[in-house]
């Protein structure tokens, strides 16, 4: 999977743990489509494993976002942890630690077992009415052909649909499978003035769970010896709410953008309300690098107000709006703050489910 695809295989995973590290030989293209991944075990042998891919290369900002499309389809899939798309924002929950706050939407997922669920992370989001999800709508042994979904916004509040058939985004066969009231208020990379970027995933986790991460054992995964899994998520765009487009016409990222469409659009996200922040005496900034994977805390030096780093650092300045606080391997003893779900994970989520039966 190189050249004109958005998707790398990924380096790591706090979810899933194997002998052989992260794979990604399981995982293709499709021709004329670079945003698409389609991934098929019955192509190894070697069944058991963590494969997990990425697009590090086309962020995204999720407060300019109106509306991500895609078809997505899956056959033979049953008993198996995988989760064909999800997207995320670096760094994962950093404050709380807890998925319902982390911004992390899994539009498809297997889990729990043998469901498959759209999940946002309203067991420990404690938004009540205002954030609902798990809400079973598939099943692992086939999607009964092309699914199109939709995650859209209306204002701050985020609403997913499926649809049954290519491209089919309204109709009598769409039903709504999650909703997040006020979402960009309330989760972290949208909050406290930041716009901090959201990357795609797909993974399959068939081995084990990784230290310290609740997802195995919550989601009720088991290693599955035998699959001949085989999924595609095609068509994916991504259409802003100021009917422009978020990457450069040369790029590899090109394909996500939509095309711009003719009528009326939502215009620009209204900034999330910001905290009056205590008094904070900040030297200039120095030059810094932009936030990465083992970073602990980022910060945007272009916000106002002002940002800081822990100790009342300034913001170091970068090429980008998400810079690293000094410190180095130092300041990451807090942790990776990728996505990972608590000891209590599947607990959590079966008391929150016990809500709506």
């Amino acid at each position: 999977m190189e050249g004109s695809s958005i998707w790398t295989k990924e380096a790591h995973s706090y979810s899933c743990a194997s002998p052989d590290g992260i794979r990604g030989d399981t995982g293709f293209a499709c021709a004329g489509d670079g945003t698409s991944i389609m991934v098929d075990m019955n192509s190894t042998s070697r069944k058991l494993g963590c494969f997990v891919w990425a697009t590090p290369d086309c962020q995204y900002p999720m407060r300019n976002v109106w509306k991500i499309e895609f078809d997505v389809e899956w056959t033979g899939c049953e008993n198996l942890w995988m989760a064909p798309i999800w997207t995320f924002s670096y760094p994962w929950a950093p404050i709380t630690g807890r998925q319902g706050v982390s911004g992390e939407i899994d539009f498809v997922e297997g889990c729990q077992l043998p469901a498959i669920n759209t999940n946002l992370g309203c067991y420990n989001a404690y938004q009540g009415e205002g954030c609902r999800d798990s809400t079973h709508w598939g099943e692992g042994e086939t999607s009964g052909g092309i699914k199109h979904m939709v995650m859209g916004f209306d204002g701050a509040d985020l609403l997913i649909d499926v649809c049954n058939g290519t491209g089919v985004s309204s109709g009598p066969s769409c039903k709504r499978v999650g909703h997040y009231m006020d979402y960009l208020n309330i989760v972290y990379p949208t909050t406290d003035g930041r716009d901090n970027l959201y990357s795609f995933m797909s993974d399959i986790f068939n081995d084990e769970g990784g230290p310290g991460d609740g997802g195995w054992c919550g989601c009720k995964a088991r290693r599955n010896y035998n699959t001949n899994c085989k999924y595609a998520v095609t068509k994916l765009k991504i259409r802003t709410r100021t009917n422009s487009k978020i990457f450069a016409a040369d790029s590899k990222c090109a394909p996500l953008d939509a095309e711009p469409t003719p009528g009326p659009h939502p215009g620009p996200a209204p900034p999330a309300p910001v905290p009056t922040p205590k008094p904070v005496p900040t030297p200039a900034p120095a030059p810094g690098r932009p936030c990465q994977a083992g970073d602990a805390v980022c910060c945007d030096p272009n916000a106002d107000p002002k940002q800081v780093c822990p100790g009342g650092v300034a913001c170091p300045t970068c090429s980008g709006d998400a810079c690293a606080c000094p410190g180095g391997n130092a300041a990451r003893s807090e942790g990776l703050h990728l996505p990972m779900r608590s000891a209590t994970f599947g607990r959590d989520v079966e008391d929150y489910l016990s809500k709506f039966t």
